[in-house]
């Protein structure tokens, strides 16, 4: 059974120097009262779409808060916040703090003509802010979020049988959430809730998947 007073953190980790450091945080948080936060780390995944089915399938959370391991949650308000959003908006099924109105032809979303949200970038000391379009009301509708942050407030199966590496589970599960009836948005965030420490990124595999995306997905895009 769904327990409707639980967040759940969920990791897909290869690097726990950048994991401990995110995970900190975690308990810097306000915890909004009746509620309960527990998480679930996954080392050693063959993808980031499985790893993340068998967390969520781990845990009976209402609300799942997947974050990439170099996340660091700097404002403490930010459980609270997201919850009331949650609250307020029942067809809101997935939100991110950054992402784009409509995909742009190439499905990479930055190139996107109109692009909302915001978070800081860097190390603490010197973290300088990514913002794109502000948001106006509580969350502004998206087609599509980027994976640094994705938060659910209903369980929808991520796409392990289509995508099996580490490029555009969140563009696909974006759009799954649609298919399913639920919006996606990106949220209003009274201060940025998420530093995003820098780090190398690889790009493995990268347009392979976006061709297997644009493949299984391309009905969705607006040329």
């Amino acid at each position: 059974m769904v327990d409707s007073r639980k967040i759940c953190f969920i990791y897909c980790v290869n690097n726990d120097h950048l994991l401990f450091k995110s995970f900190r945080s975690i308990d810097t948080l306000h915890i909004p009262g009746g509620y309960t936060v527990e998480n679930r780390i996954i080392k050693n995944a063959r993808s980031i779409t499985k790893a993340y089915n068998d967390a969520m399938k781990s845990s009976n959370a209402k609300y799942k808060v997947y974050l990439h391991q170099d996340m660091v949650i700097i404002n403490p308000n930010f459980l609270k916040e997201m919850v009331m959003i949650f609250l307020r908006h029942p067809q809101l099924g997935l939100m991110g703090v950054a992402g784009a109105k409509q995909l742009p032809p190439d499905a990479y979303w930055p190139h996107a003509s109109a692009c909302y949200g915001k978070f800081m970038w860097g190390e603490p000391e010197n973290a300088s802010p990514f913002v794109w379009n502000e948001v106006v009301g509580d969350y502004e509708t998206v087609q599509a979020i980027d994976g640094v942050a994705m938060i659910s407030q209903y369980d929808v199966f991520w796409r392990e049988d289509i995508f099996s590496g580490w490029h555009f589970y969140d563009i696909s599960q974006s759009l799954e959430f649609i298919n399913a009836g639920y919006q996606v948005g990106v949220a209003r965030q009274t201060a940025p809730w998420f530093l995003h420490q820098a780090h190398d990124v690889s790009m493995v595999g990268y347009e392979d998947t976006r061709q297997q995306f644009l493949f299984h997905y391309g009905r969705f895009i607006v040329h």
